[in-house]
């Protein structure tokens, strides 16, 4: 529970224990809170409270999530806390040897990464309602932000960027607050953020008649 990276998931098994939208929402809410119990977590996802039982046990087969035992105070009811404070992300293996992933490893991970990509759609959904939804918050730039950039970058200077800008979510996901805290002005700021490197793009050609001269 101390890594401050997301943990790396290779095992097509567990892509395939993670691929249902119920699942995925779990380990979200569980990596946004410090613990919840089925019943939490029934009542947030408009399910029943042995569905949610049901799927823990299945995250906590394949390292999702784990029971917390570091003490409550309904003791009655199990509760349940993600296994990576920050998250995870899922790898797969290079087939160059011959030995990396099969068709059916292929599958399951694009099965996962389409229900993570309909999530992303809920998000943007949620973020363009709040815009436009003419509310007083709404309208301070403070309260939202967008933005769709594509960087010039060598290979050392994206290194250095994706290690800044993870150093930097890091910090701030360390940061935990109980929903319960009294006294505390807390606030939900959504973040949706991905990355990669566009090769349809055009890259710049070098000039080699200055390096002539």
């Amino acid at each position: 529970m101390d890594q401050l990276e997301p943990k790396t998931v290779t095992d097509p098994k567990a892509w395939r224990a993670l691929a249902h939208p119920i699942r995925v929402d779990i380990v979200q809410l569980l990596t946004e809170q410090a613990a919840l119990r089925a019943t939490d977590l029934a009542k947030t996802l408009g399910i029943e409270t042995n569905s949610a039982s049901f799927h823990l046990r299945q995250l906590a087969r394949y390292g999702y999530v784990e029971v917390d035992d570091s003490g409550h105070g309904d003791s009655r009811e199990r509760w349940w806390r993600s296994t990576s404070r920050h998250g995870f992300q899922f790898q797969i293996p290079d087939s160059t040897d011959g030995t990396g992933s099969s068709s059916t490893d292929l599958d399951a991970a694009r099965t996962l990464l389409g229900i993570m990509t309909a999530q992303i759609h809920t998000r943007v959904d949620e973020w363009a309602r709040t815009v436009l939804s003419g509310a007083d918050h709404a309208s301070d730039p403070s309260e939202t932000s967008n933005h769709d950039v594509a960087l010039l970058l060598t290979e050392e200077e994206l290194r250095d960027f994706r290690s800044e800008q993870a150093d930097l979510m890091h910090r701030w996901m360390a940061l935990r607050h109980e929903p319960s805290d009294e006294g505390v002005g807390l606030l939900t700021y959504r973040h949706v953020g991905f990355g990669w490197i566009d090769r349809s793009r055009l890259q710049p050609e070098v000039d080699q008649s200055a390096s002539d001269d």
